[in-house]
């Protein structure tokens, strides 16, 4: 489904030497795959480590999806100080407006 986070991702990946295929799948693909996460606005990007109780890849969440999070994290971090700073700017420091969504 489309999101907040997905579609941040899918830039910075742009970013990256990686390419991005999007197409449907069967559960035999995902359960082969050296990798598979989900992503979602609560935590960001989750390594999917097991579907039906079967390891996908090693069992442990792989480097491209730590790699990743790490990109999103770096991203939002970033985005977030930004709006700090604009609104440290509008405001004055340290004096921010609890009415902003």
């Amino acid at each position: 489904l489309p999101g907040v986070t997905r579609r941040a991702l899918l830039e910075l990946l742009k970013t990256t030497d990686h390419t991005l295929e999007e197409r449907s799948f069967s559960l035999e693909e995902a359960m082969a795959a050296a990798e598979a996460f989900l992503t979602s606005s609560s935590v960001f990007l989750l390594p999917i480590t097991h579907i039906d109780g079967k390891k996908v890849g090693n069992g442990k969440p792989g480097d491209f999806s730590k790699k990743l999070r790490q990109l999103y994290r770096d991203h939002a971090e970033r985005q977030a100080t930004a709006a700090v700073r604009e609104d440290d700017e509008q405001h004055g420091p340290g004096r921010h407006d609890s009415t902003a969504s």
